[in-house]
């Protein structure tokens, strides 16, 4: 779940401490599924 603003700011939005989070996340399931890993069903 995306639980940002649907209104922001770029420059704003991504010194937010969740903005970071959720990048981290992303980046850490496409370093994941490079390496054949699928994620779990929700």
């Amino acid at each position: 779940m995306i639980d940002l603003p649907a209104e922001r700011d770029q420059l704003e939005t991504r010194a937010l401490p969740r903005f970071t989070e959720l990048r981290h996340h992303v980046y850490e399931q496409i370093q994941l599924a490079k390496q054949g890993h699928r994620p779990a069903a929700v």
